[in-house]
């Protein structure tokens, strides 16, 4: 390994009260300053450090800084690399070029920043990266492409609206990534950038491709997915050197003939999109290794053309309406396939020539098919006989066969697949194979190192500067890590199989830690217009804002902390809590425990008073007050429900129950069994259990990689209703699933605020928002002053649009004023422990 300069840790106190002597850091390579809390830029401290010191990259992430400005004759003569990522960051200060001459790499993302214009003047000679995705620059600023040297450029997630022609000065440009900006317009000069390898436009508006990508030779990633296309852009054609292109989720019916020009295409994705067909010409791509149609209208049989095709390697027919699959399916017409998704078809045989395959599939996808039962056999003896290696069916969801060294030696990727909606640019400048070369100095705070010295334990609220609570928020975190979290073992029975999602395990657990942070966040948020009218919640707030200061304080919203969640999460919660103590299992009369402890106590770790007394809901709290609760909650809860109803279904359980579409998202019947087992701990209304199944199959389907929301909704509603025979109960869901506008919901209503299908109605509303693009928050915003049981129908939503978008969708300014995030982010860890 040979000598290698250790890491050195400075506390900032240390830099403040003495002098540093430069002979201790003349070879000082890489500075990290981060995670401080503070608002302002330590220019004291840069200045003693940076002088005459031969500085390479300054990381200054995690921080509060609102702003970039520093005295005229600081200069960073050395500086090649510089992360300003995750602070608070509204624009750099003009002549910004000036301080940092020799800048190669910029990460400004995840700030405020409105602009990146007048930064850059003079030009950067030597800038090659810039990273300023995730914030809200409005355009692409004219001195910013005078960066001639500029050849990675990173927008994704701001409101650029259009990509201007002074883009074209960006000669020497290999990525573009410009995802999810609102982007309507492209001008054509987007087709000068002759050096482009990779351009995304996905998640915006675009309806026309207007650019001509002939003279664009080394363009070989076009990413035009989830855009408004009604027609395939024929522009596309002049592309010939594309090798993989993506137009999935768009309005495109018909594929045109000269499909046959795009000679180098790899892979193709039209998942999600209205085509019925494959035109002919698709033959004519000899190099086409992967094609996806999944989600289409191609069925009830695949297309002649399909099985002359001879190049596939990957083929994804999923959800396409298949109600049979010819004998074409054999090695012959497939001599290389190697991955064939068939899941949530019409299928119920499989066809023996599959066998005939000249390689072995390393998986076939076959779950959501209405299979007959002679098929196991048929299917149990292909993989006996080594022909698959990865087999799903409808009935079981499990892995029927697995070829351990097969799979040793063919493991999945388990980084994010490129083009996912994980965000796979989220990494920090630091992360240079050159950084391991150099002596690195972290700046800490005391905290920090306080921390780093106590097994980096979790204060349960970081922003708190009070001595005593910093001492209490340590001792909470040994409560929960000691006390309420039994050791995890090898007997976990939710560890998740290999091959079930199609996401990968990264993917996978943003979207489950998406879903837990999600119900926290919007029930946190709903406070502020909790028990309001529409007209109401107007009145109090001036400003219909995303933030939790903003929170008018009265009798009841002053029971929590600002950015603290409420009862319906911890509802949420206690379930996880009751998976980690049982291994996974899922324990109703533990469930039932464990609430009606907390009914009493609360959180004492998060210091919940002795007299905890939040308002629940009639039927709850009259489950609650029998004194057989405990031991026999579902014939209780049942008896309940015979003497309230038609008054019973109240949303008290579909708030909690979102987090049981994680555990056993691959078996669908576990799902609604886990579902219906909690929910009638104290809700045994058959309305109840609907609601809360729509909303577990919908998280069960995303956790399983699906995408198309609509299908997802559709087939959840079918699920949740199977064996009702109430048919004013199914059609009163169906109308609430397919409220178009929150009027159509009726939040506020006075009488029928808190029926399950209103909250069910909520969560469904805000996923097809978020579908037709609309911003997470605003969509929150918009469901939450809508007034009613807030709580609830932002806890819904949160926990939904959270699967949908993933922890890493959520901005940092929403997590950062949330005093438990740490407690909570350290019981999903545990969760993850007994999953992956």
């Amino acid at each position: 390994m040979g000598n290698q300069p250790k890491k050195k840790s400075l506390k900032q106190n240390d830099l403040l009260t003495t002098r540093i002597e430069k002979t201790r850091l003349e070879n000082v390579l890489h500075l990290k300053i981060e995670r401080q809390g503070k608002t302002l830029l330590p220019e004291e401290i840069i200045e003693d450090l940076i002088s005459g010191i031969p500085t390479i990259t300054l990381s200054l992430n995690y921080n509060h800084y609102r702003s970039f400005n520093l005295k005229k004759q600081v200069s960073f003569e050395s500086l090649k690399r510089m992360s300003l990522r995750r602070n608070r960051i509204h624009e750099l200060p003009s002549k910004f070029s000036l301080f940092v001459p020799q800048l190669e790499e910029l990460d400004v993302s995840y700030n405020r920043l409105y602009k990146l214009g007048g930064c850059f003047n003079p030009p950067l000679k030597k800038i090659s990266f810039i990273y300023a995705h995730h914030n809200n620059i409005g355009k692409i600023s004219s001195d910013l492409c005078k960066n001639k040297n500029l050849s990675y450029l990173d927008l994704h997630v701001n409101s650029l609206r259009e990509i201007p022609k002074s883009i074209s000065m960006l000669s020497l440009l290999k990525s573009l990534n410009v995802s999810s900006c609102n982007i309507t317009k492209i001008s054509k000069r987007v087709g000068m950038l002759y050096r482009l390898g990779t351009l995304r436009l996905n998640n915006n508006r675009l309806k026309k491709f207007d650019v001509d990508l002939s003279q664009m030779t080394e363009l070989s990633h076009l990413d035009l997915s989830s855009n408004r296309f009604e027609e395939f852009p024929t522009e596309i054609f002049t592309g010939t050197r594309l090798e993989f292109l993506d137009l999935s989720r768009n309005n495109i019916s018909t594929i045109p003939d000269q499909i046959e020009s795009l000679k180098n295409l790899h892979s193709l994705n039209l998942n999600s999109t209205l085509i019925n067909n494959l035109p002919n010409e698709i033959v004519e791509l000899k190099t086409l290794l992967h094609l996806s149609v999944r989600f289409t209208k191609i069925g009830p049989e695949p297309p002649k053309i399909l099985f002359k095709i001879h190049s596939l390697q990957v083929l994804d027919l999923t959800g396409c309406e298949l109600t049979k699959l010819t004998k074409k399916f054999n090695g012959k017409t497939f001599p290389n396939l190697e991955k064939l998704f068939l899941a949530y078809n019409k299928l119920t045989v499989i066809p023996k020539e599959i066998k005939t395959l000249k390689r072995p599939l390393s998986k076939l996808w076959l779950i959501g098919n209405p299979l007959e039962n002679d098929e196991e056999k048929k299917i149990a003896d292909l993989s006996q006989q080594a022909l698959i290696c990865n087999i799903f069916d409808i009935k079981t969801k499990k892995k029927k066969n697995i070829f351990e060294q097969q799979l040793l030696n063919n493991k999945r990727n388990t980084n994010v697949s490129e083009g996912s909606d994980y965000d796979n640019n989220d990494k920090s400048i630091n992360e240079n194979k050159e950084i391991n070369e150099m002596m690195e100095i972290d700046l800490l705070s005391d905290s920090d190192e306080d921390n780093n010295n106590s097994n980096n334990n979790n204060n349960k609220n970081n922003n708190n500067n009070n001595n005593n609570n910093n001492n209490n928020n340590n001792n909470n975190n040994n409560v929960i890590q000691e006390q309420m979290i039994q050791p995890l073992n090898e007997k976990s029975v939710i560890k998740i199989p290999l091959g079930v999602s199609m996401l990968s395990t990264l993917a996978l657990k943003d979207k489950i830690k998406g879903v837990i942070i999600g119900c926290c966040i919007g029930d946190a948020f709903a406070l502020a217009t909790y028990g309001m009218t529409k007209r109401e919640a107007a009145e109090k707030y001036e400003f219909r804002t995303f933030d939790y200061e903003n929170i008018i304080s009265d009798n009841l919203r002053s029971r929590w902390e600002n950015g603290d969640w409420t009862d319906d999460a911890d509802q949420m919660i206690l379930i996880i809590l009751s998976i980690l103590d049982n291994q996974g299992l899922i324990k109703p009369s533990d469930f039932a425990s464990k609430l009606f402890n907390w009914s009493k106590k609360g959180f004492s770790e998060l210091n919940d008073p002795d007299n905890y007394n939040v308002p629940l809901g009639a039927t709850l709290s009259k489950t609650l007050r029998n004194p057989d609760f405990v031991k026999k909650p579902h014939k209780i809860s049942k008896k309940v429900y015979e003497e309230l109803k038609p008054k019973s279904a109240g949303n008290g359980a579909i708030m909690r129950t979102a987090i049981l579409g994680i555990p056993h998202f691959y078996d669908l019947d576990k799902v609604r069994e886990q579902t219906m087992d909690i929910c009638r701990v104290t809700h045994y209304d058959p309305r109840c259990s609907m609601s809360c199944l729509v909303i577990t199959y919908v998280i069960a389907y995303l956790c399983q990689g699906e995408t198309n929301i609509n299908k997802i909704i559709q087939h959840s509603i079918e699920k949740a209703t199977f064996g009702i025979t109430k048919e004013n109960y199914i059609q009163e869901l169906k109308k609430y699933c397919n409220a178009k506008t929150w009027s159509d919901l009726e939040l506020d209503d006075s009488v029928t605020s808190r029926y399950t299908f209103k909250a069910m109605g909520s969560g469904i509303l805000s996923l097809k928002k978020l579908q037709q693009n609309e911003e997470w928050d605003q969509i929150l915003t918009e469901v939450i002053f809508e007034g009613g049981d807030t709580n609830a129908n932002g806890a819904i939503s949160g926990a939904l649009i959270g699967c949908a978008i993933g922890f890493s969708g959520f901005r940092e300014s929403h997590l950062l004023n949330m005093p438990h995030l740490k407690w909570l982010e350290l019981l999903v860890e545990h969760l993850f422990q007994l999953m992956f």
